[in-house]
């Protein structure tokens, strides 16, 4: 294939998995307590989901990806760092959601990429290029 521009694509916090992930924590939680395990079992299971949750919170999302040829990518973050990755061809697309799975630094990661939190334009043109521009094989 000839090379192509890169795309650029901004991404913003998705209020929609937001809720999603409090919802689940909330879940968990009140499982915990609907139990009928020790209560110090109990009491480390909660702190355990309220951990989660603050990891959650303070994951550091990048702004932007900017896309490139043979399933290749920047991640660009809001203090504009900007970190490599090779999307994987496991990454999920259905309209609502995308699950980008790709490699950075030697490890499979996973991003989580919802609808609300990219235009339509630029949800168009990602899942457009993960379909032509990403290569079947898996890299290595």
């Amino acid at each position: 294939m000839p090379p192509v521009a890169p795309q650029t694509i901004h991404l913003k916090p998705s209020r929609r998995l937001l809720l999603i992930q409090l919802a689940a924590h909330l879940v968990g939680g009140a499982a915990v307590l609907a139990s009928s395990i020790p209560g110090w079992t109990a009491a480390l299971l909660l702190v355990l989901v309220g951990y989660s949750l603050a990891r959650q919170r303070n994951a550091e999302l990048p702004t932007s990806l900017i896309l490139r040829d043979a399933g290749r990518f920047e991640k660009v973050g809001a203090d504009s760092t900007v970190t490599e990755g090779v999307v994987h061809p496991h990454t999920m697309v259905i309209a609502p959601l995308v699950v980008l799975l790709y490699r950075e630094k030697g490890r499979i990661k996973a991003m989580a990429l919802a609808s609300d939190s990219l235009s339509q334009d630029d949800a168009r043109e990602l899942r457009l290029w993960l379909r032509w521009r990403v290569p079947a094989v898996p890299p290595r």
